[in-house]
């Protein structure tokens, strides 16, 4: 691609920023001044509402709290995640080294890239 391609396509999605920009703007105009009308007292209930429809799932996570420390399970299972692509990436690794070594060798001696001086 040439540069006349590349200052299209950056024009492209600067007009696509800014009309997005514009739409974001255009749906929140309305609803700012509404959410700032609403009165303490009314948000308040109605997060005491909320937090009374969650009890059940906080409840479940404090059973599991007490028995796990989730910092420690997780850093755990990204060890061994990491570990295991570790090996996986040693494997990939050692299957291309020996890809190239058959490839070579079936070259015979012109795929080794010497100069050939027979003079």
């Amino acid at each position: 691609m040439n540069s006349i391609a590349f200052i299209a396509i950056d024009s492209l999605l600067g007009l696509l920023f800014l009309a997005s920009a514009y739409a974001l703007w255009k749906s929140l105009r309305g609803v700012i001044p509404q959410a700032l009308s609403v009165s303490d007292e009314a948000f308040m209930a109605r997060f005491e509402e909320d937090a009374k429809k969650n009890l059940f799932w906080k409840a479940l996570f404090r059973f599991y709290h007490g028995e796990i420390e989730y910092a420690v399970f997780f850093r755990r299972r990204l060890g061994r995640v990491l570990y295991r692509s570790h090996i996986m990436l040693l494997r990939l690794d050692n299957w291309v080294f020996a890809k190239y070594n058959r490839v070579r060798s079936a070259g015979g001696e012109s795929g080794t890239g010497e100069s050939e001086e027979e003079e």
